[in-house]
């Protein structure tokens, strides 16, 4: 398993460059089957579960707190969870209040007494960066958060909140979570669809040239490579085709399927190491529902691409 380092307030810490998501994905599946999934996920390396106070109306939250307890492992566990979401059209929830009340549900839930990896969920930009900060600061000041982050930021806004972080002396945000994977969004209907910020060149020269680590949801593209490999683009369902199946991504289509050819791996193996190995430090957020997809994942995050390869995967005509 591969690990980036992630800036803690009171000192670095090391997370898998694979974290597990616990949302909708799982909703149909018994407690039994999350605790075989996360253990299977630990043996392996893996040590980021993320989840929030809302997935599975709680149950997420719930059910890594009691296999934390079961396992007696709190401490090897990085626990990733949000605070502050909205839905579009809602009014903002990003104070103070907001932040410590969900991060109390967030504690209950998960029977622990602080969070690893705590992220502002969604943006305000009417509000001030200096007044989120100070904010977030307010909140570290309670010792129940490890790190902080956000989720759905423009680099605009995370490159003020950090700069007036760093002249004021208070902790900024060491990490973003947005939509980012081989297969690129190039249309807005992904963006509407789940009023999300998606990578794209301007993003990803900043964050190579800024240190500050990407967390990357939909890593998989809904499994665009894979299905299409195996099945063809007709089988893909049809969000996926409208939200992936832009020109440009079925070339790369093409790439995913040169580099399977000459090292002989499944279409995870390129898909998951294009981010497992970017020079870009980031994390692909990836769910399974059976340990047999689960194990496929870890094992295509073992896998070690260069540079060359990351390019020659991204690069189209």
């Amino acid at each position: 398993m591969k690990y980036i380092t992630a800036k803690g307030v009171n000192g670095d810490f090391q997370v898998s460059r694979i974290a597990f998501g616990t949302g909708s994905a799982l909703k149909n599946l018994t407690k039994a089957e999350f605790f075989e999934l996360f253990d299977l996920f630990v043996s392996k390396g893996g040590n980021v579960l993320d989840t929030a106070p809302g997935y599975n109306r709680g149950r997420s939250e719930q059910y890594i707190g009691e296999w934390m307890k079961s396992r007696d492992n709190r401490e090897d566990v990085i626990v990733s969870t949000k605070a502050c979401h909205t839905f579009e059209g809602e009014p903002s929830r990003l104070t103070l209040k907001d932040m410590l009340e969900d991060l109390a549900t967030s504690l209950s839930q998960l029977q622990t007494d602080y969070i690893d990896l705590f992220w502002i969920h969604n943006d305000d930009p009417n509000k001030p960066v200096s007044q989120i900060i100070d904010d977030v600061n307010e909140v570290i000041k309670t010792g129940k958060v490890r790190a902080v982050g956000c989720s759905n930021w423009s680099i605009e806004r995370i490159a003020a909140a950090n700069q007036y972080a760093k002249e004021n002396g208070l902790y900024g945000f060491w990490a973003n979570q947005i939509q980012w994977s081989l297969a690129r969004v190039e249309t807005d209907d992904y963006i509407k669809a789940f009023n999300a910020l998606v990578m794209d060149d301007k993003n990803y020269n900043w964050y190579v040239n800024n240190d500050v680590a990407v967390f990357a949801f939909s890593s998989v593209a809904q499994g665009f490579f894979s299905i299409a490999v195996k099945d063809g683009l007709d089988a893909l369902p049809e969000n996926t085709k409208k939200f992936f199946a832009t020109p440009s991504n079925i070339k790369r289509l093409e790439n995913v399927k040169a580099y399977m050819a000459e090292h002989n791996v499944p279409a995870s193996v390129p898909v998951i190491g294009y981010i497992t190995n970017n020079r870009l430090s980031g994390v692909a957020l990836t769910s399974a529902t059976t340990t047999a997809i689960l194990s496929e994942t870890l094992e295509a995050a073992d896998a070690t691409l260069t540079n060359e390869e990351i390019d020659a995967l991204f690069n189209v005509n």
